[in-house]
């Protein structure tokens, strides 16, 4: 799990350190950098960019997922290997439902993406330890930057994504 949390920040210093073109055509960095950075964002609330610790908040409720006890993953057709990434556990049934009778194939493993899968004690505090002290920043930049809501969310997309990441390769 920290190996992928180390790709994961990895690709994002990568992506923050593109620099605007200065003539000819712009990287896919530079690109990323402005969707993650300048786009609107519906995951939080309007409210959200006038909240000055918005990044805080975000560092708590990570760390309340990263330990929670629950489980947010369920398999449903061992034969299938196909994923889905939805919202709640709590959705679950109506979003492979739709997707299954669309696409007239078999979900193998629906994952929830506001809560975390089961990941042992030990490693999750090791990877909250690294996470945090790379998010603290974030939390700060949030207080002064106008696109704050945007930066709040890189401190919880990093560690979604390097779980992703984890739980992917654990499935293969």
């Amino acid at each position: 799990m920290l190996n992928d949390l180390k790709i994961v920040i990895g690709l994002l210093k990568k992506i923050l350190d593109a620099r605007s073109p200065v003539s000819g055509e712009a990287s896919n960095e530079w690109l990323v950098k402005q969707c993650l950075l300048h786009n609107v964002t519906y995951q939080l609330t309007a409210e959200a960019s006038h909240d000055k610790w918005i990044g805080f908040r975000e560092l708590k409720r990570t760390t309340k997922n990263i330990f929670a006890r629950k489980s947010a993953t369920q398999q449903l057709e061992q034969a299938s290997s196909s994923v889905v990434l939805g919202g709640f556990m709590a959705s679950q049934e109506v979003i492979v439902n739709y997707i299954e009778f669309e696409t007239g194939k078999k979900i193998g493993w629906y994952l929830a993406k506001t809560e975390w899968p089961e990941v042992s004690a030990p490693g999750k505090f090791v990877f909250w330890w690294k996470w945090f002290w790379f998010s603290m920043p974030f939390a700060f930049r949030c207080i002064t930057e106008p696109n704050r809501t945007n930066i709040a969310l890189l401190i919880r997309e990093t560690a979604d994504t390097a779980l992703l990441l984890f739980w992917l390769r654990k499935k293969k």
